[in-house]
């Protein structure tokens, strides 16, 4: 799972999208769409590179910065949050059964 995760797209060999095919389980992207850390482009080549991937998750939360789903944080989407949120929640209770 990546929340906020940085340098997901890297010729490193433990670049997570790299790293993710082999994971045993389910695989969550959940990325904010302004993130210096990111460039725009990465998501397209995320995605291109998991689509055959039935377990992997890209989502890309459209408004939003870098630490978003923090209300401690200066960027708090308090409306991006609440998706981040469900849809990792979600995820936990499908994979753990909780």
């Amino acid at each position: 799972m990546s929340v906020f995760g940085t340098w997901l797209v890297s010729d490193d060999p433990e670049s997570p999208h790299l790293a993710a095919p082999k994971a045993p389980g389910r695989v969550l992207f959940l990325c904010a769409e302004a993130n210096h850390w990111v460039p725009p482009a990465v998501f397209a080549q995320l995605r291109e590179h998991l689509a055959e991937m039935e377990t992997a998750t890209v989502e890309v939360f459209a408004g939003s910065s870098h630490a978003f789903a923090f209300p401690s944080r200066r960027l708090y989407d308090r409306v991006a949050a609440a998706r981040h949120w469900e849809r990792l929640n979600r995820v936990f209770a499908e994979t753990l059964g909780a």
